[in-house]
């Protein structure tokens, strides 16, 4: 049986389970390469303040609630944009609180001031309306208006800022999956397809939530079993995921100690065709790239710098290869290496890098050498991150898995060898 007791332990693990994660996110963000972490360590201080306000309500702790009840209610309206701001640091590039980006807090600004009028209430009156008992006298009208107010606040202020994030966060899923092409040879935990899930998660808990509600559990324990559990699921998800995710800005160019030789090679060529000193030749341009000051001359230089390098060094068998690091090795701008690998081969940089991979894969998978090679090992050795991207990209560009063609390769050498057999047996 679902005991008060056992809700009550869940709701203070709750609670604690956001802290701790509070504490761990402060703790890294510090560090210049996990900047978007303070974004979700405020994200989880917003949701222990409002769930331990929620919690005191439910177990009747008025004495307490008293001097913070107004606070629940901006709280909840500061964990969306709190995570919107979460996800456009993590995709972006310096991202700045300043500005318009604070007016993503207005809601709650405007709405924890209306809710100040509650300690014009006194003490007696308001621990009965924190009770939902009615208030006679001249409070009667207080009690109504924040009544109202939290109505508004959170079927109205609130579905509205659930629908305008969500849609916020497809747009910018959608240019992230797009832009991580140009810029990385790797899908691996930078894809945030967990956002994905954690939306489709989300959706399902709150309709089961409202639900219990529809059916009159509003106060019945199991409700409240489910929305704690649900919750500390959700936390932990966003957590986790969070502490896991690998930071996916793209960096600008600085050059380094081992860009400075291929930089004043190739980089004073860029900048004389940058002058004009090129021969018209712009038939191939892009009209993606049609402001852009490449031109077909210096795209030429760079591909051949691109294919030696490649092909001298095999840069793409590093497995977290990014196309600011090639940029870095070359000695020029990660933009003109981007549209040029776009212009020459018709390909952004991570299906480029993935054909050289499986190119490379299929050389092993041919060779006696590397016949007792497993899969994965071969994956690994070409620059895949798993066995499950290295089948998705061998079965894309061959239209076979890399078992199949292994099979393949072992059928054609079984057959040669009886034709070889063959022949001498008939030579005799």
């Amino acid at each position: 049986m679902i005991s008060v007791y056992t809700v009550e332990i869940l709701a203070i693990v709750l609670v604690w389970q956001a802290l701790i994660f509070a504490a761990v996110f402060m703790g890294i963000h510090y560090n210049a390469d996990n900047y978007p972490k303070k974004f979700i360590a405020w994200f989880m201080l917003a949701n222990a303040g409002y769930f331990a306000i929620t919690w005191l309500a439910y177990f009747g702790h008025f004495t307490v609630l008293r001097y913070v009840y107004p606070l629940a209610m901006p709280l909840l309206l500061c964990h969306l944009p709190f995570f919107y701001w979460y996800i456009r640091a993590l995709t972006g590039v310096h991202l700045r609180l300043e500005g318009k980006q604070w007016f993503h807090l207005m809601p709650a600004f405007i709405v924890l001031l209306l809710q100040m009028s509650f300690f014009l209430i006194p003490g007696k009156q308001a621990v009965l309306f924190l009770q939902k008992g009615l208030i006679s006298g001249q409070y009667a009208n207080m009690q109504t208006f924040l009544i109202d107010m939290n109505r508004v606040s959170f079927y109205g202020i609130l579905t509205f800022q659930f629908v305008y994030y969500i849609m916020k966060y497809r747009r910018i899923l959608r240019v992230h999956r797009n832009s991580i092409a140009d810029v990385f040879s790797y899908t691996e935990n930078i894809d945030l397809k967990w956002l994905h899930t954690l939306m489709v998660g989300i959706l399902f808990f709150f309709v089961g939530n409202d639900l219990s509600y529809i059916v009159g559990l509003d106060y019945h324990l199991f409700s409240a079993l489910f929305f704690s559990l649900g919750m500390i699921a959700i936390n932990f998800y966003i957590g986790y995921h969070s502490l896991v995710q690998n930071e996916v800005v793209h960096k600008a160019f600085v050059p380094g100690k081992e860009a400075k030789a291929a930089k004043a090679a190739l980089s004073a060529e860029i900048l004389a065709l940058s002058n004009g000193e090129t021969n018209g030749n712009e038939d191939s341009e892009s009209p993606r790239y049609k402001r852009s000051s490449l031109k077909t001359d210096m795209r030429t230089r760079i591909i051949h710098r691109l294919e030696r390098l490649m092909h001298e060094e095999e840069l793409f068998t590093d497995t977290k290869l990014s196309i600011d690091d090639v940029a870095q090795r070359l000695g020029i701008n990660s933009k003109y290496l981007s549209q040029s690998i776009n212009e020459a081969y018709n390909r952004n940089f991570y299906i480029y890098v993935n054909e050289l991979r499986v190119e490379k894969a299929k050389n092993y998978l041919r060779t006696e050498a590397h016949v007792n090679f497993s899969i994965e090992g071969i994956a690994r050795q070409v620059g895949f991150q798993s066995k499950s991207s290295f089948y998705i990209a061998f079965k894309r560009i061959t239209g076979l898995t890399p078992s199949a063609f292994r099979d393949i390769v072992e059928e054609d050498v079984a057959k040669n060898s009886d034709s070889a057999v063959a022949e001498k047996m008939s030579s005799i």
